[in-house]
């Protein structure tokens, strides 16, 4: 299946998606915003982004901790590494948030 042809409108609207996406993941490694804020769906440029990337970018937590911070939230391990941030459910979000601020 080819892939779908993008007219230079979709394509500037994608990548400054990118953009913002890349800006909230720097403001969230350095502390400007919250994991609970991007739990809270506070940052849209983040709400489709993955969770493991999203853990991932605080610090001190790799792939496995990431990992188990999902699964721990209820999430199941088939979904662990696809699943994004809007659509976590609310227990999930809460379990998330309360490991994190454990």
């Amino acid at each position: 299946m080819p892939a779908p042809v993008m007219t230079p409108e979709l394509r500037e609207k994608a990548a400054a998606a990118r953009r913002a996406a890349s800006e909230a993941r720097g403001a969230l490694r350095s502390g400007r915003i919250t994991i609970a804020d991007v739990l809270d769906g506070n940052v849209p440029a983040l709400n489709k982004a993955r969770v493991r990337r999203v853990l991932t970018d605080l610090p001190g937590i790799g792939n496995a901790r990431a990992a188990g911070l999902i699964t721990g939230a209820g999430v199941p391990a088939a979904r662990c590494a696809s699943v994004r941030v809007q659509g976590l459910g609310p227990r999930q979000r809460a379990a998330l948030r309360q490991a994190l601020t454990a």
